[in-house]
């Protein structure tokens, strides 16, 4: 088993300096021993005391039922592309050395990338409470994925996008809230008030949603620094992050295993840094970051410039996760606003 588990590990994790932190790190003489090693390194800060109570608890929960499939993606998790939380616009200190010195450097321009980054809430839609994650832009833009702004807008008979009616004739009403945080019960909630694209659905049109907020809410607070989007084309190994509200995935995910190893600690903000794996001379590009479902919208930030590198729109778990560039991100706003 402890031979199996370093073999995934070496074929998901296309990163040498962090697997050879790992080999440092975690004892793989037995399972016990590696079992032991992830719990012992879940100790430390605020943030890591929270996990404790969760993170912790469910890899120590992983017994011989769960097999090298469940240790392998604990290990991923917490050294080698983690999912981080957030709570106060402040991400979690990464359990890797390796990962804290990559983002740390730049913690001011990450956090003013969290605090642009929403959650898209619904209301009136019969099926759904949120639908994915957006974030803001230049004149209060909010770019999201066309798979979830469908869920509430279409275009009309006159050819306009407008909020959906649910079948009691009442309308969807879109809002994004900037915190949903790791236990945070503040809001940050701006409605949604016009859509301005949603691309049609072509697989070689990208998946791209552009809405608009007025920024005026019961809050005197501002709204968060808006986001730039980045000029250059993503370069391989190019370190990035995202940022979004990762949900429980029973389609693509085993329930199971992703609920022992996130304790069911979904819909909430966290950071995710990976890497950009390939880029392509078209419109899309991919990275390794950790993502879910919720993922859907979230914005792939370049850490050294803060600045939008793409839109993450989808991934094949275990595998990869693609991205919009940025580059076709900012033709398409000049193109249509």
């Amino acid at each position: 088993m402890e031979k199996e588990i370093l073999e995934k590990l070496s074929q998901r994790i296309k990163d040498a300096e962090i697997l050879k932190e790992i080999k440092d790190k975690i004892d793989f003489s037995s399972k016990s021993s590696i079992e032991k090693s992830l719990v012992q390194k879940i100790d430390g800060p605020v943030f890591r005391k929270l996990l404790i109570a969760n993170g912790a608890k469910a890899i120590s929960s992983i017994s011989h039922e769960m097999g090298t499939s469940a240790l392998t993606e604990a290990i991923i998790l917490l050294h080698g592309r983690p999912a981080l939380l957030i709570q106060d616009d402040k991400y979690e200190t990464p359990e890797s050395e390796i990962w804290t010195n990559r983002l740390e450097p730049y913690r001011e321009k990450i956090i003013n990338a969290i605090k642009a980054t929403g959650r898209v809430e619904l209301k009136n839609h019969t099926d759904y409470e949120w639908a994915g994650t957006g974030f803001l832009l230049e004149s209060n833009f909010i770019i999201t994925n066309r798979h979830v702004a469908v869920l509430f807008g279409e275009k009309n008979r006159s050819d306009k996008f407008v909020f959906k009616m649910n079948p009691a004739g009442k309308n969807i009403h879109a809002y994004i809230d900037f915190k949903e945080e790791y236990h945070c019960p503040e809001e940050a909630e701006y409605e949604l008030d016009e859509i301005l694209y949603i691309a049609e659905d072509r697989s070689d049109i990208p998946d791209v949603a552009i809405l608009k907020i007025n920024g005026v809410n019961d809050d005197p607070k501002p709204l968060p620094l808006q986001l730039g989007l980045s000029p250059d084309e993503p370069q391989y190994d190019q370190i990035v992050a995202v940022i979004g509200y990762p949900a429980e995935d029973g389609y693509r995910n085993d329930p199971k295993e992703m609920s022992r190893i996130f304790n069911n600690i979904y819909d909430i903000k966290r950071l995710q840094p990976g890497m950009v794996k390939a880029s392509t001379s078209g419109n899309e590009f991919t990275h390794d970051c950790s993502t879910l479902g919720g993922n859907s919208g979230s914005p792939v930030i370049d850490v050294n410039t803060g600045k939008v590198l793409g839109l993450h729109f989808s991934g094949s778990y275990r595998k990869i996760n693609y991205a919009v560039k940025s580059v076709y991100l900012q033709n398409l706003i000049r193109q249509i606003c």
